[in-house]
């Protein structure tokens, strides 16, 4: 194994000392702020490519004439057009690796061993699925960003936790806290009740407070729970409010057009610039060109998003598994390859951006 030097024996120095076992790590990947991706994942099958979304608007109501109706019986009142957006299966990614099961052994001193790694090795397949699809779609949700109707919206604080250095810190982030927790309640109140100004369509539409969710960002959540329990965030509303978080890394803006990367600058997709690999919300090397749309600056004012639970779908059409032996080379590559939607959110749902001015 290149890096490891058996070491000579204290006693017979022509001999070396043996490594006593080998153990490879395979507690790899755990929950990775999957949450909002769970609840937004569905399965979309192998026949046909897109879903089609209708959302139409509400109709109006006149005066009734009484007699006088009786003159406009055939008069018609077509429904104005309905908004029609459609949501493609058009991204298909794979994962492979190659393993054999013979040059490879001579690494190792036993069957368990060997077996192991490869097992390891091969669990990596799910596993990079897994990292990309959270990645992929916390960058999103924590980058889209819409300032249609009342949106986007922003509170003024008295100053904000991350800079304070006032000896009175606690209670400016208390009153920080009660100012939050009424704007996300103001706005929730919004949602709620009837209003053409929480969809990208401008139609009429309420939304019941269960399908609401609060994505937060990190960061500002730890800070309010730290400061406003139990004055505001106290147990009897705090499984609603804080379910949902992801970390600070995952709200910003996009770059929509090319950028040089600096130390606030990280990856909105899968990609590789240079010789370096990136995930969605990996940092950009300082310097590497990001194509235009691939990178998004780190905004730290984001406080939270409010959205529908179906705000945004994330569509699974298939998954393959498949291996591939080649006799001459005694190797056997592993392929896994699946697709999903182009991500999008869905105009006749909520996506509210609440940040600090």
């Amino acid at each position: 194994m290149p890096g490891i030097t058996l070491n000579n024996n204290e006693v017979i120095s022509a001999l070396s000392n043996q490594i006593l076992s080998i153990q490879t790590y395979s507690d790899n990947i755990a929950e990775m702020y999957g949450g909002v991706l769970g609840i937004s994942k569905a399965d979309a099958g192998m026949y046909g490519d897109k879903k089609v979304y209708i959302a139409t608007n509400t109709l109006t109501s006149t005066d009734w004439a009484n007699d006088a109706e009786a003159a406009n019986l055939l008069a018609l009142n077509r429904p104005a057009a309905p908004d029609v957006q459609v949501i493609t299966l058009n991204c298909f990614r794979k994962v492979f690796v190659t393993t054999d099961d013979y040059l490879s052994k001579r690494a190792f001193a036993d069957e368990g061993g060997f077996q192991q790694f490869n097992s390891v090795v091969l669990s990596w397949l799910v596993d990079t699925r897994r990292i990309y699809e959270a990645t992929t779609f916390n960058a999103f949700i924590g980058t889209d960003v819409t300032a249609t109707g009342s949106q986007s919206q922003t509170v003024a604080l008295t100053t904000a936790p991350q800079t304070d250095t006032n000896p009175d810190k606690e209670s400016r982030a208390k009153l920080d806290t009660l100012i939050i927790a009424e704007k996300v309640a103001n706005v929730l109140d919004e949602l709620v009740d009837v209003s053409t100004k929480y969809n990208d369509l401008g139609f009429t539409r309420s939304y019941s407070l269960d399908d609401l969710i609060i994505v937060w960002n990190a960061e500002w959540l730890n800070k309010l729970l730290k400061y406003g329990l139990p004055t505001v965030f106290h147990d009897d509303v705090l499984p609603k409010l804080t379910k949902y978080k992801l970390p600070a890394r995952y709200f910003g803006s996009v770059n929509s057009s090319a950028k040089t990367a600096d130390a606030n600058t990280k990856s909105l997709i899968e990609q590789v610039i240079g010789t370096a690999h990136y995930f969605a919300g990996d940092a950009v090397a300082t310097g590497a060109s990001c194509p235009a749309g691939t990178s998004y600056q780190v905004n730290p004012k984001v406080i939270c998003k409010i959205m529908h639970k179906n705000s945004v779908p994330f569509l699974t059409a298939f998954t393959a598994n498949t291996e591939f032996f080649n006799p001459r080379s005694l190797t056997k590559t592993n392929y896994l390859i699946f697709g999903h939607n182009t991500l999008a959110h869905l105009k006749q749902y909520p996506m509210v951006t609440i940040a600090t001015t």
